[in-house]
């Protein structure tokens, strides 16, 4: 997995709605792999390994999105070991294309007598073209593309609307389990979507970077920076630097918490010690929401703030920027929307009977960072007391939560993206001090000829001074009473 999303990363970068049918492949694999039965995989991984054929996840129907409790596909046994599925699917990724020969549908459905809630959902795989006996495909289509929708971006990825009209499928793993199967998928999928994230901001940074070099515009306020031209280059300009910085910080700190959580992923597929295992799922646990949601939100004021550097002809097609604020904006609503991330993060993994798991995680992970560096001098010893405090004062935001809990539930639902982004600023400023430590090692060795470890250094400084402050506006609105849900919303659009 780790070296997976690293290679991942390059072509998704390049063009991110056609990796995504690659990557909801990978997502088809890794459900199929886990869950289904010997004949399933023997009939199916083949083909989708090699990419001749195309995976989906199929959740969402018209009534429903989050609640998963309201779907309403039905599965009839058919008597010979297959059912038949009957429902509509919608916002389907990568949903039908000509780019393979068959694509093979990962769907959430209901057995005839199951539980009305989320734990009567039973796992199916449903090929749009059924597989004969002799290994051909019928050439009658089993799964129907009713609509593609008309999006606001990523438009190279067929975003549909399924029909299942009696389709053929065939049941993953037993009955009335799907929603545990289908969280292998899930789960892939919102670190991909962490990765879309890094992906647009890198792609922002770098657009934004070349132009900012290109660009002249005034002269900068401390004087003269390219003597030779009648202007200097708007890279010189401070404000302009921290939209080009906001973004790399974003991209190069975001992709160290994502490779970290990716080879804690390989750890928890490679272990054989059940208790060893659970402590590495809760650790990826605690990770997930706040690379999905934090990763994915600033990769949009990342795309925007490099819009700003090219001003008006960031807006123009053709510059690339308007292409990426486009297609940025869908990662903070797919795979659940930021709130969803924020209520999860807060509500099942810390202030549910577990949490104090879930805290402990973040604890020894900022203690692990800055624990040596708190008697140090210099930057890095400062960079670590701030972080030091900072994980302090995000203890006692938690416990104020809690409290505000027993007095108004709603004042959870009001508190939880403010509590999750201070929480993603703490771990990006862990992970840039992380990469800093290393940096400044090689700084001091003199092994930074083209000042590529310098940079880091720089960066990081920008994070501590400029990013990781945003937490006390978000610790001030967080532990705030909730008067959100007092006043009538009848009366807000009386004029």
């Amino acid at each position: 997995m780790s070296a997976n999303v690293l290679c991942c990363e390059a072509t998704a970068t390049a063009n991110w709605p056609f990796t995504m049918y690659a990557t909801l492949s990978d997502g088809a694999v890794r459900t199929i792999g886990r869950w289904a039965s010997e004949a399933l995989k023997d009939q199916y991984l083949p083909s989708l390994c090699t990419g001749a054929w195309s995976g989906t996840m199929c959740l969402t129907e018209p009534q429903c999105g989050t609640d998963l409790s309201q779907v309403r596909t039905r599965a009839e046994p058919a008597g010979d070991g297959t059912y038949r599925l009957t429902g509509t699917k919608i916002f389907i990724s990568a949903g039908d294309s000509d780019l393979t020969e068959n694509v093979i549908h990962v769907v959430l459905a209901r057995l005839p007598g199951s539980d009305p809630s989320t734990k009567g959902l039973s796992l199916f795989l449903v090929p749009r073209h059924v597989v004969q006996p002799d290994g051909s495909l019928a050439a009658e289509k089993n799964v129907k593309c009713i609509a593609i929708e008309k999006k606001m971006g990523i438009q190279s990825s067929a975003t549909c609307q399924l029909a299942f009209e009696a389709s053929v499928g065939y049941l993953i793993g037993e009955e009335s389990s799907g929603m545990k199967q289908m969280f292998t998928f899930m789960n892939g999928a919102r670190i991909g979507t962490a990765l879309q994230g890094i992906t647009h901001a890198e792609m922002a940074f770098q657009n934004g970077l070349r132009y900012a070099r290109e660009r002249g515009s005034q002269r900068a306020l401390s004087g003269v920076k390219c003597p030779a031209k009648t202007q200097d280059a708007i890279v010189h300009h401070a404000n302009v630097r921290h939209n080009l910085l906001f973004a790399k910080a974003v991209a190069e700190g975001g992709r160290a918490l994502l490779v970290e959580m990716c080879r804690l992923l390989d750890l928890h597929d490679a272990q054989t010690d059940p208790a060893k295992a659970r402590a590495l799922d809760d650790e990826i646990g605690v990770y997930t929401p706040i690379a999905k949601g934090c990763l994915t939100e600033w990769a949009v004021e990342a795309a925007y703030r490099c819009q700003q550097v090219w001003g008006g002809h960031g807006y123009i097609r053709g510059n690339g920027m308007e292409l990426i604020a486009r297609d940025a904006r869908i990662a903070t609503l797919y795979e659940g929307t930021t709130g969803i991330q924020a209520l999860d993060f807060i509500g099942r993994k810390m202030l549910s009977r577990r949490g104090g798991t879930a805290q402990a995680v973040l604890h020894r992970r900022v203690q692990s960072v800055v624990g040596p560096l708190l008697l140090r001098r210099g930057a890095l010893g400062r960079h670590a007391r701030q972080l030091w405090l900072t994980r302090l004062q995000w203890r006692i935001g938690l416990l104020q939560i809690g409290l505000n809990a027993r007095r108004d539930r709603d004042s959870v639902s009001a508190s939880c993206e403010e509590f999750l982004f201070y929480s993603g600023y703490m771990m990006l400023a862990c992970y840039w001090l992380r990469m800093a430590v290393a940096a400044e090692k090689k700084v001091a060795a003199g092994q930074d000829a083209d000042g590529f470890y310098q940079a880091k250094l720089d960066t990081c400084a920008f994070v501590f001074d400029r990013l990781l402050p945003r937490t006390r506006s978000h610790y001030d609105v967080m532990v705030s009473r909730n008067n959100l849900c007092a006043s009538k919303h009848e009366t807000w659009d009386l004029n």
